[in-house]
């Protein structure tokens, strides 16, 4: 029996966080998904089915209504609805299918229920001539905090939601920069390249490609992206890393890539009390482009992220396979299916125990019950998941 577990804090635990144990609501529910927003999250079963739980504000949970919810909630799609993927934004919810399409709800969206996104007024208004994302198949989602993007079958990506920091990747100019965007294709220096995978962050995107060439966009004023130059790129840049990139994870300011040998590149920092939109951007007058900002950002605790010290010498060595990057923690699944986790743990969200730090390195998350392996994690706000294989699986 596969478990999930929680560990760290959300609205309803002990304030000071709570050590690893098992989600009892979710056991016997065949659990093979678990994405976090800022305060709610969402699991899917080998069925095709969702539950969500937690906040509820904004109509993130999907209920038709905006009542928090402690206990994992049934979401309700039409019978013949198989999800086969799942990503909370910040405080909206999406959902792919196995056909390929997408269902959305929550905030930014058209409904505090569950609406096929191509049938809403956020895909665009066909009068106009806005086709939005209508006749794609897709093949992956993927939410940041206020915006979000899917992959088609094809390997193109299509982007949406707000563009403050250019992190739609269709430049900062005119129109493009104010307001709720519809979606529509990142062009430039991608358009020509098929994307395998690609991750939305707090006010940036990454990507990969086929070809082992790896894009960024948006905010780069903390390293977010991997580029030397700390500024915003309102269109794709080739992020030079070296090593070839097998997968990409976002968090607020911060990306982890992980190289086809399974080298975690961690970019970018975090810090204790989150960022603030100013630090993610500090924008020019008048709507004029940004004035380049080299060294930007917070600097003190940027280097707890790094997996290579000041000195050269690697923090961890461990083959990783799957990740996951918050606001201001994150999670490491290791291919002996040990979990590492690192930064902001004062409410044990990071190691799932008390530290004398309120930041730590990677260290081991303990208390797992014995013989079951890391399969995935999931972090938001300052909660952690994992979901965890008996032994033998």
């Amino acid at each position: 029996e596969w478990q999930v577990y929680f560990w760290g804090a959300n609205s309803w635990s002990d304030p000071k966080g709570e050590t690893p144990s098992p989600v009892l609501t979710l056991s016997r529910k065949r659990i093979c998904q678990i994405s976090v927003g800022k305060e709610h999250a969402m699991a899917l079963t080998e069925g095709g089915r969702l539950f969500t739980w937690g906040k509820n504000d904004f109509g993130q949970l999907g209920t038709g209504d905006e009542e928090n919810r402690a206990l994992p909630v049934y979401t309700e799609l039409p019978y013949e609805t198989y999800i086969s993927q799942v990503q909370c934004g910040g405080n909206f919810t999406t959902a792919l299918t196995k056909r390929g399409e997408l269902w959305t709800w929550g905030r930014f969206q058209a409904s505090n229920f569950p609406r096929l996104f191509t049938e809403t007024w956020c895909n665009g208004y066909e009068i106009k001539g806005e086709q939005g994302i209508k006749g794609q198949k897709l093949s992956q989602i993927r939410a940041g905090d206020q915006h979000m993007g899917v992959l088609t079958k094809e390997g193109k990506l299509f982007t949406w939601g707000y563009n403050d920091f250019g992190q739609l990747g269709w430049g900062l100019h005119g129109e493009g920069r104010v307001g709720q965007q519809k979606p529509n294709m990142v062009k430039g220096l991608i358009e020509s390249e098929e994307v395998i995978d690609f991750a939305c962050g707090g006010g940036h995107t990454v990507a990969i490609t086929k070809s082992c060439r790896i894009f960024g966009w948006g905010s780069n004023t903390n390293g977010q992206l991997g580029h030397a130059m700390k500024q915003c790129f309102p269109e794709p840049v080739e992020i030079p890393l070296g090593d070839p990139v097998a997968k990409v994870r976002a968090g607020w300011q911060c990306t982890a890539y992980i190289s086809e040998s399974g080298r975690p590149i961690i970019c970018g920092g975090i810090r204790a009390e989150g960022p603030s939109v100013a630090d993610m951007q500090k924008a020019g007058e008048d709507g004029e482009a940004p004035a380049p900002e080299l060294g930007g950002g917070p600097k003190a605790e940027s280097s707890v992220m790094d997996m290579v010290s000041s000195t050269g010498v690697e923090v961890m060595t461990d083959v990783v396979t799957e990740a996951a990057v918050g606001e201001a923690h994150g999670l490491l699944v290791c291919y002996d299916g040990s979990i590492r986790g690192w930064g902001y743990n004062r409410q044990k969200q990071a190691i799932g125990d008390e530290s004398d730090d309120t930041f730590v390195k990677p260290q081991f998350v303990d208390d797992m019950p014995e013989g079951f392996k890391g399969h995935s994690v999931a972090v938001g706000g300052a909660q952690s998941y994992a979901i965890l294989k008996p032994p033998g699986a």
